[in-house]
Parts: C-alpha cells; structure tokens; sequence
C-alpha cells in the first residue's frame, strides 16, 4: 500500500515536470500532469483517513461488483428503448454513474499498489 510520503513524493516529481511542460508551452503535458497532480491530491486525501489495506481491498471487491452487475443490466434497460447505442451507453452510465464509480475503482487500486 502507499504512503502519504510516496504520494508527496510523486507529486514533487510530477511538479518539475509541469515546470519543464509550461516553459515550452507543451499543452498535452501540461493537461496530463495537472489532472495527473489532482489524482494525486485526491490519493493524498483519501490516505490522510488512514484506511485499511483490507477495507480498500473489500471496496475495490464491491466496487467491482456494482459495475458487473450495472453493466449486465444495460441490455434489459435498453430493451424499450430507441437511438444508438453509443447514446444510449452515455445515458445509462450518467444515470447510474458508472464513470465515478470506475474513478474510485482506479484511485483504490493505485493506492493498494
């Protein structure tokens, strides 16, 4: 599991590199290492609570779960419904909010590894 001071660590590296990016303007670094540094912040954050290894295992576990199951139901939910189905995914993943569970999911992970 990482430490708060891994975290710090990381984003003391991730900071000299948003440096380098905005002294040549690069855009694409630039975004990447910002929203790179609010991961980080959010790692930071979460860590300060001092989980257990254990509770962030059983979360990642249900997390999993509720996405299984969410995405198993997407066929029924669709059944009377009519557009694409790429429109129709957007919808049900903002409907039951999928993308932040999957953010919480990929947070987690990082943080057990």
């Amino acid at each position: 599991m990482k430490s708060i001071k891994q975290i710090k660590e990381e984003k003391e590296s991730d900071i000299r590199y948003l440096a380098e990016a905005l002294k040549i303007n690069d855009l694409r670094s630039i975004k990447k290492f910002r929203e790179h540094l609010a991961f980080l912040k959010q790692c930071e954050l979460y860590l300060e609570t001092k989980p257990r290894e254990e509770f962030i295992k059983d979360t990642i576990r249900d997390i999993d779960n509720r996405i299984q199951v969410y995405e198993g139901r997407f066929h029924i939910w669709t059944a009377n419904k009519t557009g694409s189905s790429r429109n129709l995914l957007k919808i049900y993943r903002a409907k039951y909010d999928l993308q932040n569970m999957q953010s919480q999911r990929k947070l987690l992970v990082f943080i057990s590894e």
